[in-house]
């Protein structure tokens, strides 16, 4: 109607988006703005796993484990996502962030503290994809021209390493013949190249430096950071929270790993190496992992500073890199990791906590 109003093709996103300072007033005259606004974030929410809306992505994860890697970690999910970064120059504003930026932040949060309590690998990788897709949220949730550079990155950067996982996953519940996390260990003497791929996956999962999820997690820190400090007060509460679920992510990629450079548990039978049809899928997907982590620049040029540039107000420059001082992003990054492999031993211990927790809730709150 908006659109309309203004003199744009209600359904040519391309035009509305060419005049989005003339539909924006003509959303605000109306007062459209802000039921358009919640609308639009609630579909998103939805199709993206934001909570209170994720429930179903977990539950998904009975499609073989090829589909969960095609429509989980690179295409269906993150349309709720794209569609976010691409109305994002029609609503950005002050609105805009605090319901979309918290929304990403509270995802990521919730998602990643799921996932470290998930007993299944692939429940794990599941309640992990939602709390990626919530840090890609409040990427472009928030005002900052870095919000639109991690969002866009990060949807490459997650593409790649959670696909190659997914896969990984079904390696090895089709060669060790169970999903579930206690019972595998040691798994690097049976299929030594998956533990290579697996490696390379986990550790930008985890966003660890020099691997490719790092850039992108760092210009989140970024976003977070500046908005805190523009803002100020509650505001700071976004890197709190965006360190606070970076710790739980090193915790849960750190796991995963563990599947393979862990003690071999007793129980677990004979392991058969991969074929190579198998292996060779996630195979590739982790070296387009390691070439954005040696060369960030190629797939910046390439893909990412047009995507970002459509989701955009005002310029970008996109930079990746090891930083070579100290900030309070990089402050972000190191209290993550460093918090993150100081709670590892006591992984067990920190999930048994979180599942009594849960359980103390749902008595409380039996719905």
């Amino acid at each position: 109607i908006a659109a309309e109003m203004a003199g744009v093709a209600a359904f040519d996103l391309a035009a509305i988006l060419d005049h989005s300072g003339e539909v924006r007033i003509a959303l605000e005259e109306s007062g459209l703005f802000t039921p358009t606004l919640i609308l639009v974030t609630i579909a998103a929410a939805a199709k993206s796993a934001q909570v209170p809306l994720y429930f179903w992505l977990p539950r998904a994860m009975v499609a073989p484990t090829p589909v969960s890697a095609f429509l989980h970690s690179a295409t269906m999910v993150k349309v709720g996502v794209y569609a976010l970064g691409r109305v994002r120059p029609l609503f950005h504003g002050f609105e805009w962030m605090v319901l979309v930026a918290t929304l990403g932040i509270v995802t990521m949060t919730v998602g990643a503290v799921l996932a470290v309590l998930a007993r299944d690998i692939k429940e794990l990788l599941a309640y992990s994809t939602a709390s990626h897709l919530g840090l890609m949220v409040a990427a472009f949730g928030f005002r900052s021209h870095y919000g639109a550079e991690a969002g866009a990155f990060h949807l490459l950067n997650h593409a790649l390493f959670k696909a190659a996982l997914f896969l990984v996953a079904g390696i090895i519940a089709h060669e060790a013949g169970t999903r579930h996390i206690d019972d595998l260990g040691g798994l690097r003497h049976d299929l030594p190249v998956t533990a290579i791929i697996t490696a390379l996956a986990a550790l930008s999962m985890a966003g660890i430096p020099p691997f490719n999820g790092f850039y992108s997690k760092e210009i989140l820190f970024e976003a977070a950071w500046e908005t805190a400090q523009v803002s100020g007060g509650i505001a700071w509460l976004y890197p709190a929270a965006a360190v606070f679920a970076s710790i739980f992510t090193v915790l849960y990629s750190l796991r995963f790993l563990w599947l393979f450079f862990g003690d071999r548990p007793e129980d677990l039978g004979p392991v058969h190496r991969a074929p190579i049809g198998l292996v060779a899928p996630p195979a590739v997907l982790a070296g387009a992992v390691a070439l954005v982590s040696v060369r960030p620049s190629l797939a910046i040029e390439a893909i990412v500073n047009d995507a970002a540039r459509a989701t955009a107000v005002g310029t970008v420059d996109i930079h990746a890199g090891i930083p070579s001082h100290l900030s309070g992003p990089v402050l972000m990054s190191a209290t993550a990791l460093v918090v993150g492999f100081a709670c590892f031993p006591f992984y067990t211990e920190i999930r048994d906590s979180l599942e009594r927790l849960r359980a103390a809730t749902t008595r409380v709150h039996p719905t």
